[in-house]
């Protein structure tokens, strides 16, 4: 821009991400990097046996990617109420490592616990423009 007035408004404020809402979305998106670099192996990006799973009626995208020692699983659900969904997973313990809905992330709280057992399905309460991430490997 020409006018010096137009690009000190357009500059970008550093200090933003600092306050409010900002914060916490700064916050989540870090975590979100830390578990992909830490946790999520290589081998999430490869588009082989990675399944996904569309559930039009209750809003659901559920993307899975079992591997040899691991699985994980991230549950997108974009309907505007909460909703009690079924999803078919691997038997076994299952960790939750990230979720939207509790309230360090600036949601209403978070209905699924620490850890599921999984008998082939599990039941959750996943509230309105939720994200969940799940995985059968050990603690971050």
């Amino acid at each position: 821009p020409q006018d010096e007035k137009t690009f000190l408004r357009a500059k970008l404020n550093q200090f933003l991400r600092l306050t409010g809402r900002r914060r916490v979305l700064y916050e989540f998106y870090m975590t979100f990097l830390r578990i992909r670099r830490e946790v999520l192996p290589a081998a999430w990006l490869s588009k082989e046996s990675l399944q996904v799973d569309t559930f039009e009626e209750e809003k659901l995208l559920v993307i899975s990617r079992p591997l040899e020692t691991e699985a994980f699983t991230l549950a997108l659900h974009f309907g505007s109420e909460r909703k009690q969904v079924s999803l078919s997973l691997p038997e076994g313990v299952w960790k939750k490592r990230l979720d939207s809905a509790e309230e360090r992330w600036d949601g209403p709280g978070s209905c699924i616990p620490d850890e599921i057992e999984s008998r082939k399905k599990i039941h959750l309460d996943m509230h309105p423009f939720s994200f969940l991430l799940l995985s059968t490997t050990e603690e971050i």
